[in-house]
Formats: structure tokens, sequence, C-alpha cells
């Protein structure tokens, strides 16, 4: 058996003993804790995402900042609290409307 295949079958018993796993190889053929590669690193798409080359938490990217979609939206290039846009502003759809660039308190304009 080769030193390589040894190691990795190895760190794959170790991985598959402690609280993680998973495991992906990433660029370069090494093996990382995570179920998704961002570059070389590995990471858990579960509770982070790939923005930029750069693994930040969330599940979505604004350019390179990660946020969490439930709970906010990407308005021109920078996150808000909503789930929908207004020009640049956020505002939740299920109580607000968006009339002519405006946000309004209601379903109607």
């Amino acid at each position: 058996m080769n030193f390589k295949l040894f190691l990795f079958e190895l760190f794959i018993v170790l991985v598959t003993k402690s609280p993680v796993y998973e495991a992906v190889i990433c660029g370069g053929g090494v093996v990382r804790p995570g179920n998704a590669c961002c570059g070389n690193v590995g990471y858990y798409s579960g509770t982070n995402t790939c923005c930029g080359g750069v693994v930040r938490p969330g599940n979505a990217c604004c350019g390179n900042v990660g946020y969490y979609s439930g709970t906010n939206t990407c308005c021109g290039g920078v996150v808000r609290p909503g789930n929908a846009c207004c020009g640049n502003v956020g505002y939740y759809s299920g109580t607000n409307t968006c009339c002519g660039g405006v946000v309004r308190v209601g379903g109607k304009c």
C-alpha cells in the first residue's frame, strides 16, 4: 500500500470516528472536513456559503458578503432585512408592497 493511500484511509477513519462525518477532496487532492469546497477549503454548506472564494456564514452571497436569505435579501449589492427589494430598500412582501419605488404598508399601492 502506498503511503498517500494509507494516510487518506487513516484520515477517513479519524473523520468518521469524530463528530464530523463528512469530508471532501478540494483542490490539490487534499481531504478537508465539510461537504463542499471553496477553492482549497472545505466547508459545511448547511451553515456557510462560498462568496468570492472565501467561506462566509449564510446560505447566499451579496457580492462577497454571506447572508441568510430567510431573514435578509440583497438589494443593490447591500444586505438588507426583508425578503424583497424596492429599489435599494429591503422589505417584507407579506406585510408591505413596493409602489413606484416606495415601500407602503399593506398589499395595495
